[in-house]
């Protein structure tokens, strides 16, 4: 029987990873502290060879789903993230924060500032 050597290949690669938490912050904060550890995992491909470990770059992780939606269906404000599927938004926000912007650019406030609140947040 031959000997066989094993070697390794480094690939830039697009990893998802799926953090539960219960706000948006909250899992930037996760996703920030397991930057860098190395993560071990016993992958196989159908001819036998081996995915052993992944690292996850510093920096590199972006925010691409909210409870398994791609990013661009989804209000584009942090605090909200509502679906963009009902048709009644504009310009990447749902329809209630577009209504608030709307009435904040006419000058209108109908409650006291929201610190969820965008529209809110750039007219402070």
């Amino acid at each position: 029987m031959s000997e066989t050597n094993v070697y390794s290949f480094l690939y830039p690669a697009t990893v998802m990873v799926q953090i539960d938490a219960p706000g948006e912050a909250e899992a930037d904060e996760l996703r920030r502290s397991i930057e860098g550890e190395e993560f071990s995992l016993e992958l196989v491909t159908r001819a036998g060879h081996r995915f052993t470990a992944i690292t996850l770059d510093s920096g590199a992780g972006e925010l691409d789903q909210v409870n398994g939606d791609p990013l661009e269906e989804l209000c584009s404000n942090e605090g909200c993230r509502a679906s963009l599927s009902d048709g009644e938004g504009y310009d990447g926000e749902c329809g209630n924060c577009a209504d608030r912007r709307y009435l904040h650019e006419e000058g209108e406030r109908r409650a006291a500032p929201r610190d969820d609140c965008r529209a809110c947040i750039e007219t402070a």
